[in-house]
């Protein structure tokens, strides 16, 4: 129903169906469009988590995503754990994406924008990682290879150490707040 396309130095396109919804659709590929104009060798876990995120209309955000339930109905269960950011982070093309992949970038996203300010600073700081000043004077393969040195999972280790317990404690109470 949409798809952003962006070759290396040349102006991205956006080609969306007209349907009900458009709407929806050109939110999630602008954000797209927005994150791959501003940062350089954004991972595909995040570059979709966010996408999935703003796609909602902005009163809605954080509440009315339909992985909301599902992803609310698994903190509940008596061994609940958070998915793997390790496996999201070795995903590497769209096409490794499935309903499932999409679910757990957004619910990540989730967890980071609204946990604490502890998490948005993270998610921050991981995005300000991928800004070309922040890789400038090196190849697309070595900036690669920095963000494996210091992926989303590793900064939360650093700055939210019991990240796991918390995620599993946000989306257990998200629905009552």
């Amino acid at each position: 129903p949409a798809l952003y396309v962006k070759e290396p130095g040349k102006p991205g396109v956006l080609m969306v169906r007209r349907d009900e919804k458009m709407m929806l659709n050109v939110r999630h590929e602008m954000v797209h469009a927005y994150l791959n104009a501003a940062l350089r060798n954004v991972p595909i876990w995040i570059d979709e988590g966010l996408a999935k995120y703003f796609e909602t209309p902005p009163g809605e955000r954080g509440f009315r995503n339909p992985f909301l339930e599902k992803v609310e109905s698994d903190a509940m269960s008596f061994f609940a754990s958070p998915p793997s950011l390790r496996r999201l982070e070795k995903l590497t093309r769209v096409d490794q994406m499935g309903i499932r992949e999409y679910r757990e970038s957004w619910a990540w996203t989730h967890f980071l924008m609204h946990y604490s300010s502890d998490t948005q600073r993270v998610l921050a700081l991981y995005l300000s990682s991928l800004r070309p000043e922040a890789q400038a004077g090196i190849s697309s393969e070595e900036a690669a290879r920095r963000q494996k040195e210091t992926p989303m999972k590793r900064l939360l280790e650093r700055y939210v150490p019991d990240y796991k317990d918390k995620y599993v404690e946000h989306f257990r109470g998200w629905t009552k707040r």
